[in-house]
């Protein structure tokens, strides 16, 4: 049975708190009653649509704001809200005008400028993010999504460690997306190991999370010790395994002009060395996705 509300700003009051703490079902016993009773209320609209977005449920999220805009167009929370739907669905070019509308209309807003940054850093504009987010600190210098998207840009750009990653691990120590900044943050700087630790931990506080999955997985990956004698190639990339062959290539034949005898078993363990760099890796892989 569904729990009476004294008022409607009560039950307003009272959905947003559940869902701010993703209690999504709780959420809705309230939410469903008190839209039936109050169907056009603008503010049941809102929290609805919020709820549907948070559980990806994108098209209803904007059927629902589609009927509160159309009765109060110049909403400032479901226009946003309508943003992020945008994003939701990847339709960046109409994300992009909402979030331009909303900067017209409200020019000192840093939430806005922070939210059009972070939708030019997932677009892959990162000078254009690096602006942007730019303005928006300096509405707010400790706006906390802007120093996220700062943290990225910076992460983009091959800055580790930088001011705004350690001010948002001063304000938001237990954030998961700041852990997943961090994990960046190592692996750019070849402390994987430390990576997979933090991973590891990371997944132990949201165990059902795919994308946490598959990234400890591929740390798990990286750090095996049947990989060390990789290491090397992987950290020079195609020019270094380009420098090695035509290095293999010079020293067998100097060896088979000098040391005939020693020629055959120096070509057995290179073509095992190659042998080992192309089938051991990807069974490798497929064997940690079994194991976990």
């Amino acid at each position: 049975m569904s729990e009476e509300l004294p008022s409607l700003s009560e039950g307003r009051w009272r959905i947003a708190e559940l869902l701010n703490r993703k209690r999504f079902d709780a959420a809705r016993a309230l939410l469903g009653p008190a839209l039936r009773e109050h169907p056009l209320d603008a503010g049941l609209l809102y929290e609805a649509a919020r709820a549907d977005y948070l559980q990806q449920r994108m098209a209803s999220a904007r059927e629902l704001l589609g009927q509160l805009l159309r009765r109060a167009p110049s909403d400032r929370d479901a226009r946003h809200l309508l943003f992020w739907v945008a994003c939701g669905e990847l339709e960046w070019g109409e994300a992009e005008s909402l979030v331009l509308a909303l900067l017209r209309d409200y020019p000192q807003a840093p939430d806005y400028w922070a939210d059009y940054a972070h939708l030019m850093w997932r677009s892959l504009f990162f000078d254009k993010a690096s602006q942007l987010v730019r303005e928006a600190l300096r509405l707010d210098a400790q706006h906390a999504f802007a120093l996220r998207v700062q943290a990225l840009c910076d992460l983009a750009a091959g800055k580790t460690g930088g001011p705004a990653l350690r001010q948002l691990l001063i304000d938001h120590p237990d954030d998961a997306l700041t852990l997943q900044l961090v994990i960046a943050s190592l692996v750019r700087q070849g402390r994987s190991r430390e990576a997979q630790r933090l991973a590891r931990e990371l997944l132990r506080s949201q165990p059902g999370d795919a994308d946490q999955l598959e990234q400890l997985r591929e740390l798990a990956f990286i750090n095996h010790w049947s990989l060390v004698p990789l290491r090397p190639l992987a950290r020079f990339g195609w020019g270094g395994s380009a420098l090695l062959w035509l290095s293999v290539v010079l020293l067998g034949r100097f060896i088979e002009s000098r040391w005939p005898l020693l020629a055959t078993p120096f070509w057995v363990i290179w073509i095992s060395f190659a042998v080992y760099t192309w089938v051991w890796p990807p069974l490798l892989k497929r064997w940690l996705a079994r194991d976990d």
